[in-house]
């Protein structure tokens, strides 16, 4: 980017006149760029992170740079005639409205299973007393509930073998068998090891505080200590979660998408350097799962290696390293329109203004009323309601998004949006050709927050081993939470039923789908709410 300060070192006398107005123009365009990518990230850091519609106020409006990209454009005669014949092509297309459940209110029952202890609160004789002065007779009670809790149970397990010996002989000494144990000759109990798991991965606290926990309850176990267990956890199970990936690829509908994540300790790479974690989930499906695969870098190779020879579609973002994927036949690629509005949405506030950005903004919303609308019909049914409704649109905005881009300025925020929405076009639309695919690739970025609210919390993973424990135990957990299974539990009915994980048919049973969970770790209830004032 030329700045004011180096500018004139490119220009000197004998430079055409031509070439320094394009260097100019070329330079207040980097300005520009750069002052609207300040702004986003200021938005992003301190404003909303909510993406619902708002109207701008004028007098707000401290970005002139922005309006320049977006509501300026209006006024350009070619566009402001793309606008108008947009609206005529699809002002015939019309959405019912969602009628949304009115919220029941007052406060949910506690959920049954849990023991009740009961405490009698009685009349004093003399209040059973009638004014009257007859006595009064009981005729019920009135029963108000409240949830209390002790601190955990915690008990020792000793396991007692027995040995025998014949009088007679006086030699040889028979002994029960040791029971098989998921990791050999470790201290914890399947129970201690699931709750440390998901204490790591579900509640995102980092082992140091779970160190501290356990030390408040009088048992001393070091942060050492329960990394050493999450690793050899990660190690042994690491054999369902490739029963999961197999289950995914066979899916032939799967979303997917990555992020950062440091890792120490990795050979050839600084310890301030990216890793990634790649999520890989099935689509619309009935045995739904979720693989996080840890890897170095973001190379597309490692998406091929994954998915194999998977056939259906890959729905993604439309990050290039999932070309080597989508380029076979056998393999359709689908896009995100939440990431296609979000583009235009950023763009829209900083504008703070009505332009081409908020109409856009609003077209796409009209897809994704549709979609609120047949969300509960059936594949053959969504893809009729598509193709009748939703389809005119996108053509409608397809042409307007071609006649404006050549009145866009280049390489603004404005001209991200509309570039990677038409860029992207054919994998956008493919949604109207398959009723049992999504409109978006949200379901894959539901599963990468577990992900990003623990990173804020633990920062970083040791090594690259602890990465690939880390995905091991993420997959397994999130999966039971998928099929509605309370994940504590699904760990220490795994950890229990360890005997060999290299038997296909023990690895289906152990799948969560399958799994018979204890009592003692119910299915996640209803949120239990209270009205406030």
């Amino acid at each position: 980017m030329i700045t004011d300060i180096d500018f004139m070192a490119y220009v000197d006398e004998n430079t055409p006149p031509a070439t320094v107005l394009k260097m100019l123009f070329a330079a207040q365009r980097d300005k520009v760029r750069s002052a609207e990518e300040i702004a986003n990230l200021r938005r992003k850091l301190f404003g909303k992170s909510s993406e619902k519609r708002s109207k701008a106020k004028p007098e707000d409006n401290a970005f002139d740079e922005a309006k320049a990209s977006a509501s300026d454009l209006l006024n350009d005669e070619a566009v402001r005639e793309s606008c108008e014949k947009f609206d005529k092509s699809v002002d015939t297309i019309t959405v019912e409205k969602i009628k949304c459940q009115a919220r029941k209110k007052g406060r949910k029952p506690i959920p049954p299973q849990y023991f009740r202890e009961d405490f009698i609160h009685d009349l004093s004789a003399v209040d059973k007393i009638c004014t009257c002065g007859m006595e009064m007779k009981n005729i019920g009670e009135d029963v108000t509930e409240q949830l209390e809790m002790v601190p955990a149970k915690i008990y020792v397990k000793r396991h007692k073998r027995q040995k025998y010996a014949c009088k007679k002989c006086q030699e040889g000494v028979k002994i029960a068998p040791v029971q098989t144990q998921a990791i050999a000759k470790c201290m914890a109990a399947p129970g201690l090891l699931s709750h440390v798991a998901v204490m790591k991965f579900d509640d995102h606290l980092p082992l140091y505080r779970q160190s501290e926990i356990w030390n408040r309850v009088g048992v001393d176990i070091s942060r050492n200590t329960l990394s050493s267990w999450v690793l050899k956890m990660g190690a042994i199970l690491e054999p369902l979660v490739k029963h999961l990936q197999k289950h995914i690829v066979k899916s032939g509908y799967v979303m997917a998408d990555e992020t950062t994540a440091q890792v120490l300790k990795t050979p050839g790479k600084k310890n301030k350097s990216q890793s990634y974690m790649w999520i890989y989930l099935t689509g619309n499906n009935s045995k739904p799962a979720v693989v996080y695969d840890y890897q170095e870098t973001r190379h597309g190779a490692f998406a091929e290696s994954f998915l194999g020879l998977f056939k259906g579609v890959l729905q993604t973002d439309g990050y290039s390293g999932y070309h080597c994927v989508t380029k076979e036949k056998a393999v359709n690629a689908m896009g995100c329109w939440a990431h296609a509005r979000r583009k235009f949405y950023d763009t829209w506030q900083l504008a703070k203004t009505e332009g081409v950005a908020s109409k856009a903004v609003n077209i796409i919303g009209q897809l994704y009323d549709i979609e609120r609308e047949i969300k509960d019909l059936t594949s053959a049914e969504k893809y009729a309601i598509r193709q009748k409704k939703s389809k005119p649109i996108l053509e409608a905005f397809h042409v307007y998004l071609q006649e404006i881009k050549p009145h866009v300025q280049p390489k603004g925020m404005l001209d991200t949006a509309v570039g990677y929405t038409l860029n992207q076009w054919d994998s956008l639309i493919y949604y109207l050709k398959d009723g049992a695919v999504n409109i978006d690739n949200n379901a894959a970025e539901r599963q990468i927050r577990p992900f990003a609210i623990g990173r804020k919390n633990w920062l970083f993973m040791g090594s690259p081993e602890g990465a690939k424990a880390g995905a091991v135990l993420y997959s397994l957990i999130e999966t039971a939470k998928l099929n509605d299974v309370n994940p504590e539990g699904y760990l220490k009915f795994i950890l229990e039923h360890y005997i060999d994980l290299d038997d296909k048919k023990l690895l289906e049973k152990l799948m969560p789908w399958n799994a018979k969970i204890p009592k003692d770790y119910p299915k996640p209830s209803l949120k239990i709410e209270e009205n406030t004032p």
